[in-house]
């Protein structure tokens, strides 16, 4: 098993695509905690997104209470899919596919990774193989989730005790180089 499951991040014996991820993700989570931090202060809502926002990394335990944190992972389960939006992204934004689609083992290994942290802390996820139902998909999980947290939502609110909303979406996976690895 390389996926590198268990409770928390990589452990030792742990695949070194896995480690390294969980490397970048914690690096990356304290400048999203600064955003986050700085949100708030600001009595500001946000959205996040990235593949490096990781269980156990995020949602910030000791936020609760003090914004509505909602956790989304975006995925693409079909491997023909995934090996084809590569393609077709490198022929609007201009980034090249070839350096993707030789990595496509470890890119998969790290989604099927955060597939299985998503399970454990039970975070909806949304495969967006069909593009057309993403977005009708995302605002129906969002809207239930907010409903459910918010119940007085849609009702007269006194905007000095409102609370912010932060929504992290874990999205795709990571393009960033990792030196380490050699790619």
């Amino acid at each position: 098993d390389r996926s590198g499951g268990g409770a928390g991040l990589a452990g030792e014996g742990a695949d070194p695509i896995l480690t390294s991820f969980d490397e970048q993700s914690m690096r990356v989570c304290v400048g999203v905690r600064a955003v986050v931090d700085r949100a708030l202060a600001e009595n500001t809502s946000l959205i996040v997104e990235g593949a490096h926002l990781l269980p156990p990394l995020v949602p910030f335990p000791d936020l609760e209470g003090g914004a509505y944190q909602l956790m989304l992972l975006l995925t693409t389960l079909e491997e023909e899919i995934h090996r084809s939006r590569f393609v077709s992204r490198s022929l609007t934004t201009g980034r090249r596919a070839q350096h993707y689609l030789e990595n496509l083992d470890s890119i998969r290994l790290i989604q099927e990774n955060l597939l299985e942290r998503a399970e454990r802390a039970d975070i909806p996820i949304l495969d967006t193989s069909d593009s057309t139902e993403v977005v009708p998909r995302s605002l129906r999980l969002i809207t239930g989730a907010l409903g459910q947290l918010v119940p007085w939502i849609g009702q007269p609110v006194d905007l000095r005790t409102e609370r912010r909303t932060l929504l992290l979406v874990i999205d795709g996976l990571a393009d960033r180089p990792v030196r380490a690895l050699g790619f």
